[in-house]
């Protein structure tokens, strides 16, 4: 996924979710790298389903968009069992869980100003 997630067309969430939300990651680093260490950030590696799930979901309710981000993007990590059970997710490890509505935030400012754009 990481191949897709450096395509230009989701190259501008990636440097807003960096400006928003790894910035104030507990992982992030001052100059806005991951600073984790032995895997890649969920975030960055399920990049173009986060954006996809997000983007597909017009809702007032968080909960909408975490059940999104669950069926479509969960769903084909790795980290989570047939169950639906992942150790990321539940240790609070998973940025994607944790930073969801920053995340969110950040894709809804990039699909605005594509809009606005067009």
């Amino acid at each position: 996924m990481l191949a897709k997630a450096a395509d230009p067309v989701f190259q501008e969430y990636l440097d807003t979710i960096r400006r928003n939300v790894c910035t104030v990651c507990i992982d992030g680093r001052d100059d806005r790298s991951c600073g984790l260490s032995g895997r890649v950030c969920a975030i960055e590696s399920h990049l173009p389903g986060v954006v996809r799930a997000l983007s597909s979901v017009e809702s007032q309710k968080m909960e909408d968009y975490e059940v999104a981000i669950r069926a479509q993007v969960c769903s084909e990590c790795i980290e989570q069992d047939a169950g639906g059970r992942c150790g990321l997710r539940e240790k609070g490890n998973c940025a994607l869980d944790a930073y969801l509505m920053l995340v969110l935030d950040a894709v809804e400012e990039v699909n605005l100003r594509r809009a606005a754009g067009a």
